[in-house]
């Protein structure tokens, strides 16, 4: 016949607390490792390519953007678009409209592009000299991954334009498809969505969204 000891009982009882213990602890160390794992607000997103650039970043660029066509800087804003990139305005009734099956107001490529900024800044430019007064305001910006290029940076944005005592506003959204180019972003592909339902108010599009 077998006697326990009392150190025997003790022992016992130890070893059950310490077994229900490591049950207890084994999902708190497992959800510690998933918040350890989880990206913070900021922090670069892995691709299978490369990092994404952080909002900042494509906050900088894309305000950068709008400051060089709000100071009528065409030529600078012409240099940001890649050698065959390409600046869109699909139809207002179709904002997700592709080349060869839809309308655009604008659908120029990288040579297009560039001699609309020429021609903007010329006085022969009747719909746009004098110049208006035009001041873009980006915001809700986000970075995601992109099919056309490194990395796809969505915005909303509002422009108003000043002209002849009168001033129009201009809300919409754009995507910017860009590349890493020798340390730098560059546009491949713009697209400028009007947020309206008409442009009767508005009037023509003579400025660069």
């Amino acid at each position: 016949m077998e006697r326990l000891l009392p150190r025997h009982v003790q022992g016992s009882a130890q070893q059950d607390r310490r077994t229900a213990t490591a049950h207890l602890l084994a999902p708190l160390e497992a959800a510690h490792d998933r918040r350890q794992r989880r990206p913070t607000p900021g922090t670069l997103i892995m691709t299978s390519a490369l990092a994404l650039p952080g909002r900042i970043e494509a906050e900088d660029y894309l305000f950068h953007e709008a400051d060089l066509i709000d100071t009528w800087a065409l030529d600078d804003w012409a240099g940001l678009f890649t050698e065959d990139g390409e600046y869109f305005v699909p139809a207002l009734d179709d904002p997700d409209g592709e080349p060869g099956r839809s309308l655009f107001f604008v659908y120029d490529n990288r040579h297009r592009l560039a001699e609309r900024a020429k021609r903007l800044l010329k006085p022969a430019a009747h719909a746009e000299f004098p110049r208006s007064k035009i001041q873009h305001l980006i915001g809700n910006v986000r970075v995601v991954p992109s099919d056309l290029g490194d990395a796809r940076f969505l915005c909303n944005f509002i422009v108003y334009r000043s002209r002849n005592d009168h001033t129009e506003v201009f809300p919409g959204r754009a995507v910017h498809d860009v590349v890493r180019a020798d340390g730098q972003w560059k546009i491949r592909r713009k697209r400028a969505v009007v947020a309206t339902d008409t442009l009767r108010d508005q009037g023509r599009l003579s400025f660069i969204l």
